[in-house]
């Protein structure tokens, strides 16, 4: 059984806990406080890894509810492996360092970090910051996939704006015979009427 495969069947028997990718690059008393207060919530901790490295792979591979990173500092390097994985697979993503990050806010949050906690915390607060992360995230994700479906909208209004406009010219019919006509060759087609006005202006593009 492989190894993916194991873990499939022990979430499938935690279905009700949160499933975490651990990055442990500190492994000092911090660390483990962090682990043993992890161990002790209702979590299930998918892997537990050392190293920042092949973490697009992993998350992609996993699908954790969220990532946790346990370092001293936040270096370039590891804001990059983050830029990464936020393009990848987007998710939560919670750092608890030694100290507090020495750049600028605004290229963590780029990176996709939810939260930022400094040392030792308490297992109610980390709980939280984990619960709390999770459901901005979800948030976000909606909210994003909205303005995509808004954008993609207005995009097909306009492409069946032009193609209804090219039908009208060149057949010289009225706006609402042109969109009645485009209707019925786009349900005789079994496409949409979007999809049929992109063609509609590629073959009149063509014989400009």
């Amino acid at each position: 059984m492989s190894t993916i495969t194991q873990i499939a069947t022990k979430i499938d028997s935690q279905s009700d806990a949160l499933k975490l990718l651990l990055v442990d690059g500190r492994s000092d008393e911090v660390s483990q406080d962090l682990t043993n207060k992890l161990t002790s919530l209702d979590v299930f901790i998918l892997e537990s890894c050392q190293q920042t490295k092949d973490l697009v792979n992993k998350a992609s591979s996993f699908q954790p509810d969220a990532l946790i990173l346990s370092i001293k500092s936040l270096s370039n390097d590891i804001l990059d492996e983050l830029f990464e994985v936020k393009k990848a697979c987007p998710l939560p993503i919670i750092i608890v360092a030694s100290e507090s990050a020495h750049s600028s806010i605004d290229p963590i949050v780029s990176a996709g970090v939810s939260a930022y906690l400094v040392d030792k915390v308490s297992t109610e607060r980390l709980l939280m910051t984990i619960e709390l992360s999770i459901a901005r995230f979800k948030k976000e994700q909606n909210l994003i996939c909205e303005l995509q479906s808004t954008k993609d909208k207005l995009s097909d209004r306009k492409l069946i704006e032009r193609a209804k406009g090219i039908i009208m010219s060149q057949k010289n019919l009225s706006e609402e015979e042109a969109y009645s006509q485009m209707r019925k060759s786009a349900m005789n087609e079994g496409q949409s009427i979007a999809d049929l006005s992109k063609r509609v202006i590629s073959v009149f593009e063509m014989l400009e």
